[in-house]
């Protein structure tokens, strides 16, 4: 068993060693200590050094700097930064600067709530509120919130897009996509910024005057939208 361990500590330097545990999570880095018959001292690309008592290891592999491909049933420890399958909830502000039909700029709050399907595809459901500067008047958009985390490790960009309807001072059609980055904090929560464009579809009408008479001469759909610039953290 010792030998072993040695000469996984002594492999090339493109690989790395992964430590599965028989408590189904895994430690991915470098052997740097080994006490026989004791414990291992493992050092993950964070810099941290995990101690791991022997008797908790179920077995341990080699893998390239990659992902290693690891058992279904195997989580990451905290020496990773994959998002988990289940729950997960998202909360972002942000000021969005009007491009559209002139109803002035906004700022923007949303929280979504929904399912990680799995280290990179979140599906939810959403609600938010929109304050207009100008006219102070509120609009709440309802939505789905589709997102694609496109890496699973501290620093990830994604893509997400948000599809609904806004009631309120400006009812219509809601569609806002956007990019953004992801940066990974302790356990499963993450800090965002992103940059999108919020497009807000509000019916417009047009009045004229005939002999005298008040009517609706014509009713355009107007788009009261902008880019919409924005933060927030997710758990």
């Amino acid at each position: 068993m010792a030998l072993a361990f040695m000469a996984i500590a002594a492999a090339a330097q493109s690989t790395c060693d992964v430590i599965f545990l028989k408590d189904k999570t895994f430690v991915k880095g470098t052997i740097i200590e080994q006490i026989p018959n004791e414990m291992l001292k493992v050092q993950t690309e964070d810099g941290k050094v995990h101690s791991i008592r022997l008797a908790d290891i179920e077995k341990i592999t080699q893998e390239t700097l990659e992902e290693p491909k690891r058992p279904s049933n195997h989580k990451k420890t905290s020496g990773g930064q994959a998002l988990q399958r289940g729950y997960r909830g998202l909360v972002d502000a942000g000021f969005c600067l009007n491009t559209g039909y002139h109803v002035g700029n906004r700022m923007e709050l949303s929280t979504s709530h929904g399912y990680q399907f799995n280290r990179h595809t979140f599906v939810g459901l959403g609600v938010g509120m929109h304050y207009f500067f100008d006219s102070d008047k509120v609009n709440i958009p309802i939505f789905a919130h589709a997102r694609y985390d496109f890496a699973d490790n501290a620093f990830t960009p994604f893509a997400e897009l948000k599809i609904g309807y806004s009631a309120g001072a400006y009812d219509g059609f809601y569609l806002c996509p956007a990019l953004g980055w992801r940066f990974a904090v302790k356990g499963k929560y993450g800090l965002n910024i992103g940059i999108g464009y919020t497009l807000q579809l509000k019916e417009q009408k047009y009045i004229d005057y005939k002999n005298g008479v008040r009517y609706v001469a014509d009713i355009t759909k107007e788009n009261a939208g902008g880019f919409v610039f924005k933060a927030g953290f997710d758990f």
